[in-house]
């Protein structure tokens, strides 16, 4: 059997948390394959509750940088000694400059990347970027989640062609349609189609450039936006809410534990990322039907939305374009059972993780 090591920050409410506890409960009771999971920071309680009982976890507690603490986190992986060491935390990066020294153990190293590199690291400077070129040119296997990911890491970054392999995020399915429960107090009384949007308020989601389209489409506009999520862009989105008279249309509701029952409440998913890693808040509401309106970021949007059958896709950034697609979304008459059946032959958990499988085996 062979033993796979997830090293992660820690254990939250992200989309890499949940990616992480699927593939460790998926795994539980395989034979070919063990996972185990290792956490720098300290986990609450209440988040290992998610994961079956006999998946073993581990927890440094550390309380300062991670950098600092690099000789305990090098001295826990070489305790467990596993076959192959996935990090699934982009800080982590750097452990690939330490492979000579994992391979004397038999270590192989795994990234499984979550971002767009050249779209994350933009702002930092020369010596970073170096740093992480050498990191990425050093890992045995990068697992991506998207083309666009891959393409960005092999042109960009280093990174060996035949090293990488594209393996989507998967989806519970039967899990998000257990999770729909009451009608939001928000949407029960809801009398203009509703758009909901999820994660947090951040320059990466893009929200500031939908509100700016809204507000050009006053005082015509046909549709109202929820936006669930906390962050550091609260202040500025809410004031330019209401410079431009939008109370009425745009609300952020904060954070939110139901994001299913607003997304199976509310008429469609509205994703305005300026880029992605691959949105598992698309994954999950098309779980349960709903089609999404994206913005053409890199990140596998042009892989998981097909025009017409379970959204539409335009650039957020195009006034015109995207309020002649706005027009077409709102006339669309999607089916929501075919989006249902094409989320599950696309990326169930049994698809997903049988490729996983081949490649910790392989």
């Amino acid at each position: 059997m062979r033993t796979v090591l997830i090293i992660a920050s820690m254990l939250g409410r992200d989309g890499t948390s949940r990616i992480i506890t699927y593939l460790a409960n998926g795994f539980s009771n395989r034979e070919d394959v063990s996972i185990r999971l290792l956490f720098m920071r300290t986990v609450e309680k209440e988040m290992l509750l998610g994961l079956n009982s006999n998946v073993i976890v581990d927890c440094l507690n550390i309380k300062g940088a991670l950098l600092l603490s690099a000789f305990t986190v090098i001295r826990s992986i070489l305790k467990i000694r596993p076959d192959i060491l996935l990090v699934g935390f982009h800080q982590l990066l750097w452990l690939s400059t330490l492979s000579s020294l994992f391979h004397k153990f038999k270590i192989k190293l795994f990234l499984r990347d979550t971002i767009i590199p050249s779209l994350f690291h933009q702002d930092v400077n020369f010596i970073v970027k170096k740093l992480n070129k050498i990191a990425y040119s050093r890992y045995d296997c990068i697992i991506a989640q998207s083309n666009d990911m891959k393409s960005d890491i092999i042109n960009n970054w280093g990174g060996k062609a035949e090293s990488i392999v594209v393996i989507n995020n998967p989806i519970d399915i039967k899990m998000i349609q257990s999770r729909v429960g009451s009608c939001p107090k928000e949407l029960k009384e809801k009398k203009i189609f509703t758009f909901v949007s999820a994660g947090r308020l951040a320059h990466q989601k893009g929200y500031d450039i939908v509100i700016k389209r809204m507000a050009e489409m006053m005082p015509n506009l046909r549709f109202k936006l929820l936006i669930l999520g906390s962050g550091e862009l609260k202040g500025a989105l809410q004031k330019q809410i209401e410079e431009n008279h939008l109370g009425n249309y745009v609300e952020l509701l904060g954070y939110r534990k139901n994001v299913i029952d607003y997304l199976y409440y509310s008429d469609a998913l509205l994703l305005s990322s300026r880029y992605e890693g691959f949105p598992n808040i698309v994954l999950e509401a098309q779980a349960i039907g709903r089609p999404v309106l994206s913005n053409t970021c890199l990140g596998g949007i042009n892989e998981i939305v097909i025009d017409g059958e379970n959204g539409l896709t335009c650039n957020f950034e195009d006034t015109q374009w995207f309020k002649k697609a706005i027009e077409q979304f709102l006339n669309m008459k999607f089916d929501s059972e075919r989006i249902k059946e094409m989320t599950e032959s696309r990326y169930n958990m049994s698809t997903i993780l049988d490729k996983y499988a081949l490649l910790f085996i392989k």
